[in-house]
């Protein structure tokens, strides 16, 4: 008998003794048990053991029948199965699954600890490699797995031995972090530059970024859930900021997702009811005072509050699926417009719709502008095209140039909003179909002295634009000083509210009648009394 208790794995041996005394306290007749018991290469098989007991007329055990089944194949089928359920084959390490219930574990021995002090924290820690899909694209989904176990060792070597890391999916890890003290800032730190670092992938090198968001129980949090989400929103947050960041959540970004949710919702319903309308804000040529344009601009009416701007569902615009329905539904209704104008006799010059870097995502936008242009019998010049420098920068930018050069030779104009204000580049100008520069209102509204720094700036872009044969339409101009000033630079076109807001279709025709008399009362650059000279401030 000792012998054979000498052979069982010691964990398993309180659980054989207690079962062999039931039997032989009479509490039991029969057993079905399973233990570990090591076989002669010193290796240990799971075995079951069943049978039942017979007694004597007293109650007293004289022989038992039984076999011992070796089950061992059998329980390593069943380890690697729940291996499989809760570890992740590309890194080996756990999986979201396993990270869900090792956060509730953490979780709840933080709750059970009476001794703990009131600062003790349970902290997660999200992790997103950063242009993950581009190395996908360049190197191959091989590279992209390289990059991901990579990034999975550098984690998990550079962790405190009570933390625990996860892959969660895609290129994002989690990190649970027991017992969070001050130094945690510096341990997120130390991991994304550990993480961060260059690795060569067939002697091409490699540059690896991560983005990371934080999120402490029970400030950002009360249950494992609640803290993930907010780990989340924070990863968002810092990912959005710029690549390679950290971000701990507060409770700003939840109410920031909240309101962006509610832009989301405002605008599918929005599309869906057909509350969408295109306004009209003219563009008037400085030389003549005649009517050459209007750009369309988006507005959508809500139930309560009534007309709106796009400012107030401006997430939409970030999310792809939305913003291509709003530029489709902005696009058929300003066609549809101009349709009728033309049909009415109306002189509205050329029509400028916007278009967003998402909306060049997809590879077919200028095939869809020219589609609705053809079915409507609308020649291609009456439509402008209006694009934010940022559309020629990132990945797309191929693709940008593409949709450009196919809508200008079919006779589209393009022209460059809000040149000036953010990654303004004169190769630009070069490499991309640009027939107009819009001057951003930022610049225009500040125009009131020769000697300022937005006088000199709106200076040089004209000059820049005139010799390059490209035309400039100044945005925002509100009052007759910046009228003149604008004017004596010799720019070509200006909108703003000195000559109207936007205004419904309905209203266009009233308006184009009703110019001959009011452009009168203003000064040209034609007009004889008009000085050349730039004056004093």
């Amino acid at each position: 008998m000792e012998w054979w208790r000498a052979h069982i794995h010691p964990e398993d041996l309180a659980s054989v003794d207690a079962t062999w005394a039931a039997v032989h306290g009479r509490r039991r007749d029969s057993w079905s048990h399973e233990f570990r018991f090591r076989a002669a290469d010193g290796t240990y098989v799971h075995l079951l053991s069943r049978g039942y007991v017979l007694r004597d007329e007293h109650g007293r055990a004289r022989r038992s029948i039984g076999a011992l089944q070796d089950v061992t194949q059998a329980r390593r089928a069943e380890a690697e199965l729940r291996r499989a359920a809760y570890h992740d084959v590309l890194t080996d390490l756990p999986n979201r699954a396993h990270f869900a219930a090792r956060l509730e574990q953490a979780l709840a021995a933080a709750r059970a600890d009476d001794t703990r002090a009131d600062d003790t924290r349970v902290g997660v820690v999200v992790f997103d490699v950063d242009n993950f899909k581009a190395i996908n694209d360049s190197l191959g989904h091989g590279a992209g797995d390289t990059v991901l176990r990579a990034v999975a060792q550098r984690l998990s070597a550079g962790l405190p031995p009570d933390a625990f890391a996860a892959r969660l999916g895609g290129d994002e890890f989690a990190v649970i972090l027991p017992g969070l003290d001050e130094s945690a800032s510096a341990l997120i730190r130390r991991l994304l530059e550990a993480v961060g670092r260059p690795m060569t992938i067939d002697e091409s090198v490699v540059e690896v970024g991560v983005s990371a968001g934080a999120a402490v129980w029970p400030a950002d949090g009360n249950d494992a859930e609640a803290i993930l989400k907010s780990a989340d929103l924070a990863l968002y947050t810092a990912k959005a900021r710029s690549a390679g960041d950290v971000e701990s959540f507060h409770t700003e970004l939840r109410d920031a997702v909240e309101t962006r949710n509610s832009m989301l919702r405002d605008a599918r319903d929005a599309l869906g009811e057909e509350r969408i309308f295109p306004f009209y804000q003219p563009k008037i040529s400085l030389a003549s005072g005649e009517i050459v344009g209007f750009e369309a601009l988006l507005r959508w009416q809500h139930r309560e509050r009534g007309l709106q701007p796009p400012g107030t569902i401006h997430a939409a615009f970030e999310d792809s699926a939305l913003s291509t329905q709003l530029t489709d539904r902005m696009l058929e209704r300003v066609l549809r417009d101009l349709a009728d104008w033309q049909e009415q006799g109306y002189e509205t010059g050329r029509i400028a719709i916007n278009g967003s870097p998402v909306d060049f995502r997809r590879d077919d936008f200028a095939e869809r502008i020219l589609s609705r242009l053809h079915a409507l019998g609308l020649p291609a010049r009456l439509l402008e095209l209006e694009v934010t420098e940022s559309v020629f920068l990132g990945r797309t930018a191929e693709t940008v140039e593409r949709a450009l050069r196919t809508l200008a030779k079919e006779g589209v104009t393009i022209a460059l909003d809000d040149f000036g204000t953010g990654y303004a580049s004169l190769t630009h100008l070069q490499q991309f179909p640009v027939d107009v520069l819009k001057i951003d209102r930022s610049f225009v509204s500040r125009l009131g002295s020769t000697n300022s720094a937005d006088f000199a700036i709106v200076h040089g872009v004209i000059d820049i634009a005139q010799r390059m044969d490209i035309q400039t339409v100044a945005e925002g101009v509100e009052n007759e000083n910046q009228l003149d000033r604008l004017c004596e630079l010799g720019c070509d076109v200006a909108q703003g509210f000195l000559f109207g807001g936007a205004l419904g279709a309905g209203r266009i025709g009233a308006f184009v009648r009703g110019w001959p008399q009011v452009r009168q009362g203003y000064c040209w650059q034609g007009a004889s009394n008009r000085p050349r000279s730039f004056g004093q401030g």
